[in-house]
């Protein structure tokens, strides 16, 4: 990782400081820290240089307002439940918030590939769209810039599906790509 070597029972350092790694029976295995919800607003949060999660800056006055939760700017009574972002969950339960974060999965994909999901908390990897550059059809192997006579069926071979159209044609019919 990062051009490390690791022996056995090693942790190995990350790019990312949220990600643990360690080589353990040849291989490697890595956790990502899940970060707490702060009680501070977005405006008052700072990440320090080298440190997984942010922190509140200064400090905040406690206001005891009974069977209300106070998260960041809002307030919420007691039992309420709601969403600080699409990934944490939070309850009023005692004057205090109680929030669940999930941790989502290490991708196995390079940064460029892991894309958001609409509805989704964790990022998730998108594979480009595979182009392929032969076809089969009927048992026939088709190679990109073959022309090629198929009965009397105008065939089409586009990038990504072949479509056949039953035609009488007026000529001899061919392949040809989109």
């Amino acid at each position: 990782m990062n051009g490390q070597i690791a022996s056995d029972d090693r942790d190995v350092i990350s790019d990312d400081p949220c990600l643990k790694c360690r080589c353990s029976g040849g291989k490697m295995i890595c956790s990502k820290q899940a970060c707490p919800v702060l009680q501070c607003p977005q405006s008052r949060q700072h990440h320090p240089p080298g440190e997984c999660c942010p922190r509140c800056k200064g400090t905040r006055a406690l206001m005891g307002i009974k069977n209300t939760c106070t998260l960041q700017t809002a307030f919420f009574r007691e039992g309420a439940t709601y969403n600080i972002d699409r990934c944490t969950n939070c309850t009023c339960r005692n004057d205090t918030s109680i929030c669940t974060r999930a941790s989502c999965p290490i991708l196995d994909c390079a940064p460029e590939l892991q894309k958001s999901v609409p509805g989704s908390c964790c990022k998730k990897c998108i594979m480009p769209e595979e182009v392929r550059s032969q076809c089969f059809y009927k048992g026939t192997l088709y190679e990109a810039s073959n022309k090629t006579s198929l009965s009397l069926h105008k065939s089409v071979v586009t990038r990504k599906r072949f479509n056949t159209k039953k035609n009488v044609l007026h000529g001899p019919p061919h392949i040809s790509y989109g």
